[in-house]
């Protein structure tokens, strides 16, 4: 996952379609595409970046409404032989800018995983907004991350005249609907429906 970078010829090179890393060109004479970069980033020593939720640290939720609450871990992995100590930077770029610092010890072979939880305003203006790490270990590696995340504007509630039946079981679909301003009746299986003009029917997990 490298390329040639440099223009001429270097001692080592043979006119093959089989040229590989190892027999044509120097070792400077190529860097790593992106690919190869994201490559040498994640099986490094030591890793470190912006998680999900503790609950699902894969989790790549971004998309919240004012008021509402982002959970996000700052993870390190040390896959080294040496315990470090690594110090945090974190910021978000909101119109008061928000930021914080700390510092942990990760042992040979361990990890931690640095819970942040942050409640927007309800008075935020919609928009996207980045969430930055900076991590630097006592090793002399600086390693950087960011996450995205954008807040909606609250929809509207919507009026209609419609005469609304919603079959529910689980009452997740009347949950959403209320908070989108559409009212609807409860019905059962054997409800008459004749005077419905609308059925929603909520799917089953």
């Amino acid at each position: 996952m490298a390329e040639p970078s440099a223009s001429g010829f270097s001692p080592d090179y043979i006119q093959d379609r089989y040229d590989s890393f190892e027999t044509a060109f120097d070792r400077q004479d190529w860097t790593p595409t992106v690919s190869g970069k994201a490559l040498l980033q994640n099986n490094a020593p030591i890793l470190s970046y912006i998680g999900g939720k503790a609950a699902k640290f894969t989790s790549k939720d971004h998309d919240f409404y004012p008021g509402e609450t982002v959970e996000k871990q700052l993870i390190l992995i040390n896959d080294s032989r040496k315990d470090v100590i690594c110090s945090i930077d974190w910021s978000l770029n909101l119109p008061v800018p928000m930021t914080g610092k700390t510092s942990v010890a990760v042992k040979a072979g361990d990890q931690q995983r640095l819970p942040l939880k942050i409640t927007f305003s309800e008075s935020i203006n919609p928009g996207t907004y980045t969430l930055s790490a900076i991590f630097r270990c006592g090793n002399g590696e600086t390693q950087e991350d960011s996450f995205a995340i954008q807040i909606l504007p609250r929809a509207l509630g919507v009026k209609s005249k419609t005469k609304i039946a919603l079959f529910d079981p689980l009452g997740e679909t009347t949950k959403l609907l209320n908070q989108m301003g559409i009212q609807g009746d409860k019905v059962e299986a054997d409800s008459d429906l004749s005077r419905y003009d609308l059925l929603i029917v909520a799917s089953r997990r």
